[in-house]
């Protein structure tokens, strides 16, 4: 039975620049990963002019950048790795607040 490939993701030749990587390798164009981030295709060109985001990239064709899979999991496992988690808010919120909440009252 085949692998199967998650969906916007197409085989292609590795480029030339990158001489340890496989012959072929699985990349994922820029509108796809931009939807799969939530994030807009502009914020993705803001990211390659600044060093940020999934590294790799490059372009498949004058208007086509495509992005290895496998930078784009690490990208992602390092942003969950970063993300605090907000189950409730800090202690010092929630006593700031009630006391707002309190003087808003009693004006």
């Amino acid at each position: 039975m085949k692998p199967t490939r998650p969906p916007n993701v197409t085989m292609v030749a590795a480029p030339e620049r990158s001489a340890d990587a496989s012959p072929l390798h699985a990349v994922v164009p820029a509108t796809a990963l931009a939807r799969r981030l939530g994030v807009r295709t502009g914020t993705l060109g803001k990211w390659r002019r600044l060093g940020k985001g999934p590294g790799g990239w490059y372009y498949q064709s004058n208007t086509r950048v495509v992005y290895p899979l496998a930078e784009i999991e690490s990208f992602e496992a390092g942003r969950k790795a970063a993300r605090p988690s907000f189950s409730s808010p800090p202690p010092s919120f929630q006593r700031n607040h009630a006391a707002s909440m309190v003087r808003s009252e009693g004006v």
